[in-house]
């Protein structure tokens, strides 16, 4: 089962990539999306309650380490700090919202048992 956190490809040979997002959220099961493109990247996951949280980051940047506003739809806010394998496609991303409520995530070819 593939895991996700948020991501960001490199894309020299493609307009957009996405990946499957895979992890838990606000205690519940969560999965989504992440794709990067030339014009920015984007993530959205969603939890089994219907809780959806989103966000937008730098796709163009190579740093392993990056964080990126998250918005929900029930109003609250917070960020996602972005760990990346030196592959730059799988990794790992844990959210902290403004309440506290916490996430954990794995994209790419990571499995979330392994990572967290």
């Amino acid at each position: 089962m593939r895991k996700f956190a948020f991501f960001v490809v490199p894309f020299a040979a493609a307009c957009s990539v996405s990946l499957p997002v895979n992890g838990q959220f606000d205690g519940e099961p969560a999965q989504g999306t992440a794709t990067a493109s030339l014009s920015g990247g984007t993530f959205q996951v969603l939890n089994t309650r219907g809780l959806s949280c989103a966000g937008t980051y730098d796709a163009g940047t190579t740093a392993i380490t990056i964080r990126a506003p998250v918005s929900c739809t029930d109003g609250r806010t917070g960020n996602a700090i972005i760990t990346r394998k030196t592959d730059l496609i799988s990794g790992t991303a844990i959210v902290r919202l403004n309440d506290g409520t916490t996430g954990e995530f794995v994209f790419g070819d990571l499995q979330y048992g392994e990572e967290f």
